[in-house]
């Protein structure tokens, strides 16, 4: 095998990881972002839940450290190691919300 063949297996492994890398990346980024969201959403409705005020209080510590931990994973580590991941994802998103909201002003009330 020539050294050309070589360059250019390795070439395209590389190019191969790089893209399964991202999409892994991308993916973990999108599921933490939105396990935070959840949780600032937990927080806000455990207020008006029926249960007793101590209930109430482990829902609410729980749900604020674990928020915490998630928060502390994409400033840390997502996207102190991969910035490019959390620019692309940060673009994606919102790109999203700008076209469900053009939709919401766009669509005729029924």
């Amino acid at each position: 095998m020539c050294i050309r063949d070589r360059v250019s297996t390795q070439s395209t492994w590389g190019r191969y990881a790089k893209q399964w890398l991202f999409s892994h990346m991308t993916f973990i980024y999108d599921v933490v972002s939105s396990f935070v969201v959840a949780h600032e959403k937990v927080e806000a409705l455990s207020r008006d839940l029926p249960f007793p005020d101590k209930i109430k209080e482990v829902i609410a510590k729980e749900s604020e450290e674990n928020r915490f931990l998630a928060e502390d994973f994409l400033h840390n580590y997502v996207s102190v190691s991969f910035p490019e991941i959390t620019v692309a994802l940060q673009s994606k998103k919102a790109a999203s919300t700008i076209s469900v909201s053009y939709t919401h002003l766009t669509l005729p009330t029924i």
